[in-house]
């Protein structure tokens, strides 16, 4: 479980663009909060994921290996989101939802899947790392079986969970009932609003 620990966005910003300046070797005063890191700064795909490995181990957090398509893919089906290699209207809804910070006109059904990296962004970054330390610090307030409240944070290495996929946060186990209880899902908010 991380250490509890605050961060104001400006403190989140600033170690996002040290991160991406070592990356892309440029000073993090080039880096504006909303330039394109693969149209502006040149980031490749493979750049995004050094860039979540370093957030994790400096906020110490975990985020999502899959960019926020995929990861609806595997719950919709990709013939929801994908059609011969371009999004549909529904990928472009929940892509509007999930990147608030873009100028939703740039967001449209139709755009190429390998587009959808270029809406990425500092802010971009700034909202995962902010929902990664939400779930990190998470901790449950009842029981959903018992209604107790008095937890022990749970070895998650030493359990399985359905479906195999691991939380991205702390589990805990109700101490008066044993029910293991797990973090909201990363990606919940949005779940709830494309219901």
């Amino acid at each position: 479980m991380v250490e509890e620990k605050s961060f104001s966005d400006q403190e989140i910003m600033t170690k996002i663009k040290e991160i991406i300046g070592k990356i892309v070797l440029m000073s993090p005063d080039e880096i504006s909060d909303d330039a394109s890191f693969v149209d502006d700064i040149g980031m490749e795909s493979i750049d995004f994921l050094d860039v979540a490995f370093r957030l994790e181990e400096t906020f110490g957090i975990s985020l999502p290996r899959q960019g926020l398509i995929q990861r609806f893919a595997d719950r919709f089906g990709p013939e929801e989101l994908f059609r011969e290699g371009k999004i549909t209207e529904k990928a472009s809804l929940l892509l509007k939802l999930g990147f608030p910070e873009v100028d939703p006109s740039r967001i449209t059904e139709g755009m190429r899947e390998e587009e959808v990296l270029s809406l990425v962004n500092a802010q971009t970054y700034l909202n995962l790392v902010k929902r990664g330390l939400e779930i990190a610090q998470w901790k449950p307030g009842q029981c959903d079986k018992c209604q107790a409240t008095d937890f022990i944070p749970a070895d998650k290495e030493k359990l399985e969970f359905p479906g195999g996929e691991v939380p991205l946060g702390p589990v805990f186990t109700c101490e008066s009932c044993n029910n293991m209880m797990v973090p909201p899902e990363f990606d919940e908010e949005l779940i709830n609003q494309l219901s």
